[in-house]
């Protein structure tokens, strides 16, 4: 992993999207290879408080994911906003502004949304044509009014 050149990469798309999170709260994934900077764009983008979860999974184990998340928080500056959890606890649940679907994270489901401000909004890590079920259930967010959207992966700079 070139960390110089990751680093790069997601500065220049903070600029480039002009992406500022500050005063918002983000519950994401933290996980191994790439996926380990999840939680790191969006204190690096400003965020108040990253809440990233992670596990064991057949890619890598939770305490390397964690160790690494918070090597590079601190690299960069931002380990004072990183927290790296192992549950969806309801607490920090409360306290999310943005809720990303990625692998950990899932599934979102009516009791994860029950401990959700009602601000709070679900950016799509897939198109809409990849909606399941399982991974979300989007009838509960409507009925609470949380906001749902999608990503345009063919976008200029996602690909």
């Amino acid at each position: 992993m070139n960390i110089e050149r990751i680093e790069k990469l997601i500065n220049n798309a903070i600029d480039t999207y002009d992406l500022n999170l500050s005063g918002l709260t983000v519950f994401t994934e933290a996980a191994s290879g790439n996926y380990v900077v999840t939680p790191l764009i969006a204190a690096l983008a400003g965020s108040d408080r990253v809440f990233a979860i992670t596990c064991d999974s057949r890619h890598g184990k939770a305490a390397d994911v964690r160790d690494v998340t918070l090597e590079l928080a601190q690299r960069w500056g931002v380990d004072d906003r990183v927290e790296v959890v192992s549950d969806k606890i309801p607490s920090l649940l409360s306290q999310v502004d943005i809720v990303t679907n990625l692998g950990f994270v899932r599934p979102i489901d009516k009791e994860v949304i029950a401990y959700l401000k009602p601000t709070a909004v679900l950016p799509l890590m897939w198109e809409t044509w990849e909606f399941r079920e399982a991974d979300l259930d989007l009838s509960e967010c409507r009925r609470v009014g949380i906001m749902v959207l999608g990503t345009n992966e063919r976008a200029v700079g996602l690909d």
